[in-house]
């Protein structure tokens, strides 16, 4: 939970944010929440969502040593800026954002498929829930 983040963190060596983009998760290692890592200096990976910490504070948790390194696939701000540090920064590894390939043929099959529980008042299949935001 967000009251044992630190604690949690603390005991990390690597940290992979997968979350979602919401008003609880934005900016939630902003500032010095990655202050309590420093012990074991984890490699922070975010493949979820860039809102989740500010350049700014990635910055700092790096050159503080309260991160080893950072595998960035999303940012605060997209795309990253070619004037940011992150691109050139000796502990960062910037991706490409292409978790995975969309084939038309696929996409195709996903909308009839959804179509036709539509058609038939039955439940659809990746329906968002917008009041989580996800």
């Amino acid at each position: 939970t967000v009251g044992n983040l630190s604690e949690f963190l603390a005991g990390c060596d690597y940290i992979c944010n997968v979350l979602p983009s919401t008003t609880e998760t934005q900016d939630l290692l902003s500032g010095d929440a990655l202050s309590s890592c420093k012990s074991k200096s984890p490699v922070f990976i975010n493949v979820g969502r860039g809102g989740i910490i500010s350049e700014e504070s990635l910055l700092a948790a790096l050159e503080n040593g309260w991160l080893r390194g950072a595998v960035l696939d999303v940012f605060k701000e997209e795309p990253l800026p070619v004037i940011s540090p992150l691109w050139s920064h000796p502990k960062v590894t910037v991706t490409p954002h292409i978790s995975g390939p969309s084939v038309a043929e696929n996409i195709a099959e996903v909308f009839v498929r959804n179509y036709e529980k539509y058609v038939n008042k039955q439940s659809l299949d990746h329906v968002v829930n917008w009041e989580k935001g996800y």
